[in-house]
């Protein structure tokens, strides 16, 4: 891969990142339309999904004092037990 394609998809990562930061929604889109362009799609998904998982953790680790913990604890713990009485 060249210097360039990596040079254009670095820059992507960015805009896209600003993108979804200022309207709340797309640059996942514009982020994917990219990497599609330059990989087969398993590869593309997978590396999209590395970056979301990158910059989603980050953004949780950022904001952990703002987590409503009692209230994120019924979102874990609920859906396991439907599925483990309806066995």
């Amino acid at each position: 891969m060249s210097l360039s394609a990596l040079a254009i998809i670095a820059a992507t990562i960015v805009f896209s990142s600003f993108v979804s930061g200022v309207f709340g929604m797309a640059g996942g889109m514009v982020l994917l339309g990219v990497l599609l362009n330059y990989f087969d799609v398993a590869t593309g998904m997978i590396l999209f999904s590395i970056i979301q998982l990158f910059a989603n953790g980050w953004r949780a680790l950022q904001w952990r004092r703002y987590v409503l913990w009692p209230v994120f604890a019924w979102y874990v713990l609920g859906p396991p037990s439907p599925s483990g009485r309806c066995g």
